[in-house]
């Protein structure tokens, strides 16, 4: 048996004993701690230098934050490049749209079409969604295109509907519609010449003479030149009055406006020294009508001297009724030798381009020539032009085609200085553009010249009118469908502004 007092100091060491258990695991527990912070140490110095753990735990974080920020600068450089090409492909269409602008009779849709077509073929004819519009201003002369494009984006296309849009405008800086241009830049010879009453009356448009001496515009006696507006490179001569406006001087040159027309193809002859109605002793020798037609228009008595041309043929001018009317249609073709018309001669001509060649195309007597959206390109030895006083004559140039616009169209390789010449006293119509760069267009009558024509241009090395003809060059364009060549109906500069 225990007594009380062994039991006091039983309890008492065993609470000695528990506290000291309790400590040693403290001190246990505490030198575990220090010994796992001790050897974390150097794991945790590892891991922090392993620089492949961290890059890829990095990465990983940032991943997404990466991938959106790379992707938008894919497609904000795709944008840039996009907006870049469209912008090139509207300036582009801009100046092809004022250029279709300058063909003076054309319609909104068709510069609306040209605009789009040009948009189109700069982008590569995939221009996948875009949408064009053109807007048209008469003053000044512009073409305003606007475009816009959606572009396809692969990342931001939940952010950005990807809509891109450019705008161009294009202008014609100065210069008028063409009625007369005299190339010669000759300082001795006028290019343009009215002597006596012979007039000419521009409607609407610009005389222009490249002729750079002091004679570079003739118009005295009683002659009057009258346009819009009258410019010459050189000078004039002649009082004030026989010139309305005053001619501006010392202008510079206005370079051909159809020196890129090409050529119309000629192929084998179709027809060798035709000649209708010119009598059994008539000889198509088209030297002596060539001859002949020199002596009548360098002389200053204008038709007083046609006995020099009618001796040449098989008779006298006789009067209209000594000629039987005989009715002949003519096809478009190559007319090898020249055309001859005579007598009382009815002549229509069928649409298309007749070559002359070798020889010129000779009205004469009473004999009559008439043809809708016909033109003549003259070329070879002895190929001119000649209108008799007694002729009828009535000619609309073609509508589309080589010789779209043009009349009368000669080899800019012809031998200088061959005369071409419009007598008619019933030369009326005269549609189109009349393109000699060659030579010289000799021009007399005693009635209006090409007044009842919707519009005439005229574009020679010289021009002139002698005794008392009235050439009317009127610039109608809208009533009419023959096309007007680049440069005739608006000849000013075309710039881009925007």
């Amino acid at each position: 048996k225990h007594s009380v007092s062994d039991q006091g100091r039983a309890s008492h060491l065993f609470s000695a004993l528990r506290k000291l258990t309790f400590a040693r695991c403290i001190r246990n527990t505490q030198r575990l701690t220090i010994r796992l912070m001790q050897a974390w140490q150097p794991a945790r110095r590892r891991f922090l230098a392993n620089q492949c753990g961290n890059v890829v735990l990095t990465f990983t974080i940032l991943s997404p934050a990466v991938i959106l920020s790379v992707g938008a600068a894919v497609d904000f450089s795709y944008l840039s490049l996009q907006k870049s090409n469209l912008q090139q492909a509207v300036d582009a269409a801009a100046i092809a749209a004022v250029r279709e602008l300058r063909l003076a009779n054309t319609s909104r849709s068709n510069i609306l079409a040209v605009a789009k077509n040009s948009v189109v073929a700069n982008l590569n004819g995939k221009p996948g969604n875009v949408s064009v519009n053109a807007v048209t201003s008469s003053d000044p002369l512009t073409v305003t295109v606007s475009a816009t494009q959606t572009v396809k984006l692969n990342f931001m296309n939940k952010f950005y509907d990807g809509q891109i849009s450019a705008n161009a405008v294009a202008e014609i800086v100065g210069g008028s519609p063409i009625c007369l241009l005299g190339l010669d830049e000759a300082v001795a010879k006028p290019a343009i010449t009215l002597q006596r009453s012979a007039r000419i009356t521009g409607n609407g448009c610009a005389i222009y003479s490249n002729a750079t001496g002091s004679k570079s515009l003739v118009s005295y006696d009683s002659a009057l030149m009258r346009a819009d507006f009258i410019c010459t490179s050189g000078g004039y001569t002649g009082a004030v009055s026989n010139y309305q406006p005053r001619p501006m001087t010392d202008c510079p040159n206005v370079p051909d406006p159809l020196i890129s027309r090409a050529a119309p193809p000629i192929g084998n002859c179709t027809e060798s020294f035709k000649r209708i109605d010119m009598g059994i002793k008539f000889k198509a020798d088209f030297s002596t009508i060539s001859r002949a037609i020199k002596r009548e228009t360098l002389s200053e008595s204008g038709k007083n001297t046609s006995n020099a041309l009618t001796n040449t043929t098989s008779h006298s001018l006789l009067p209209r009724s000594s000629f039987t009317a005989s009715h002949v249609t003519l096809k478009p073709g190559v007319y090898c030798g020249g055309l001859a018309i005579g007598g009382a001669a009815e002549v229509t001509l069928e649409p298309g381009i007749y070559v002359i060649k070798n020889g010129p195309l000779f009205v004469n007597d009473y004999a009559s020539l008439k043809g809708q959206h016909v033109g003549f390109y003259f070329t070879g030895t002895g190929s001119t032009l000649y209108f008799g006083p007694h002729t009828s004559i009535s000619l609309t140039a073609p509508t589309s085609g080589e010789m779209a616009g043009l009349l009368f169209f000669e080899n800019r390789n012809q031998t200088k200085l061959l005369p071409y010449a419009i007598l008619s006293d019933d030369a009326r119509v005269l549609e189109g553009t009349i393109y000699f760069p060659r030579n010289r267009l000799f021009v007399d009558a005693d009635s209006p010249i090409a007044d009842q024509s919707a519009y005439t241009a005229i574009v020679a090395r010289r021009v002139d009118l002698f005794a008392g003809p009235h050439l009317v060059l009127n610039t109608n364009y809208d009533q009419t469908d023959v096309p007007v060549p680049d440069g005739i109906a608006r000849n000013g500069k075309i710039i881009l502004k925007e």
